[in-house]
């Protein structure tokens, strides 16, 4: 009876993980409580790993996430845990919380890990696809788009079979490597396909606002407004019940659709509320790169941009390896 009371408060905290969030951890942690006094191991780090996802993934909590990531890492290689099914999503979550916290940084931990669980764990489908994400993110942060493209189309072919989710994740990544190359035919593609897997489910609620962001941006850039306002409406109707965390693509992709209407003042207030909760996530990374968009957007918009180039520099001491974002900025700023 104890273990089942565990198991359906795992049940009732994901269901709710994107909708209601602060709720789904209060929930987490009863089951996490209920799993150690029982000495259910398996379930124990099976819970640390759905609390390090929330943590990550719907809060925006990085550097807590790591925290939780590296401790149950460090817990599920003891030998009690040898024979758990699980023991593999925790070695997923710590792979997360390192692309999320530190991508550049922790590059050779995150290949490290990639390799381990693909030659050793026998990853399951949802696994096998996020593996492959992880090296998609990694052509990204390194601006290297023909990798990203294939490494993208990778993780794109083995999410063909996977859940709406994972499907809804592959297109949304796609949009995103397309539209930092400036492909928007692709782009409106992909979200547009995509959209039949995210359509306001309630754990793809990010995906779906991701995906109307860069349709509405397209429609404005191909001068249908009408498209682009119904698209941007919709957008806003969601945003406004959403709980947690935007992820960090749908900002590209409505301050694209503010630039491309020339509503420069909106695009910074977008930066604006997008910094608020940056500076509360923990993440070097993460907010080396709102900084660095910040001081693109208002280069591009004529505006001061020696204050927020001064504090993007000030956030690449926190990094391991600052030199390549030191590059990327220096880039952003440039008058070539």
């Amino acid at each position: 009876m104890i273990n089942q009371n565990a198991y359906s408060l795992l049940s009732s905290g994901l269901y709710i993980r994107e909708s209601d969030p602060e709720q789904a951890m209060s929930l987490l942690y009863q089951g996490r409580k209920i799993a150690e006094e029982q000495q259910n191991h398996c379930l124990l780090i099976e819970f640390d790993h759905w609390i390090g996802s929330v943590l990550l993934f719907s809060l925006g909590k990085y550097g807590q996430a790591l925290d939780v990531a590296v401790r149950a890492t460090v817990e599920a290689r003891k030998p009690q845990y040898q024979t758990c099914y699980e023991r593999a999503n925790v070695y997923r979550l710590l792979l997360d919380a390192y692309l999320f916290y530190d991508l550049l940084g922790y590059e050779d931990e995150i290949r490290e890990t990639i390799e381990l669980m693909e030659t050793t764990m026998n990853p399951h489908l949802d696994l096998w696809c996020l593996l492959q994400w992880g090296r998609a993110l990694l052509a990204i942060a390194h601006e290297d788009w023909d990798a990203a493209v294939n490494e993208g189309m990778v993780y794109f072919a083995r999410c063909e079979t996977a859940s709406d989710f994972r499907r809804a994740d592959a297109h949304a990544l796609m949009c995103e490597i397309y539209a930092r190359r400036q492909e928007w035919d692709r782009v409106q593609i992909y979200a547009q396909d995509g959209e039949i897997y995210a359509n306001y489910q309630n754990d793809t609620i990010c995906w779906y606002l991701e995906l109307l962001a860069w349709q509405a941006t397209i429609a404005r850039r191909n001068g249908d407004e009408t498209a682009a306002q119904r698209h941007h409406q919709q957008l806003q109707s969601l945003y406004h019940k959403l709980r947690s965390k935007p992820y960090i693509a749908f900002y590209d992709g409505l301050s694209a659709y503010y630039v491309a209407g020339g509503e420069m003042d909106a695009a910074i207030a977008l930066r604006d509320q997008q910094l608020a909760w940056v500076l509360e996530c923990e993440s070097p990374y993460i907010l080396s790169e709102c900084r660095l968009r910040r001081c693109a957007l208002l280069k591009q918009s004529g505006r001061d941009y020696q204050a927020e180039h001064a504090a993007a520099l000030a956030v690449a001491t926190h990094l391991i390896k600052p030199d390549i974002y030191q590059g990327r900025l220096a880039r952003a700023v440039s008058d070539e």
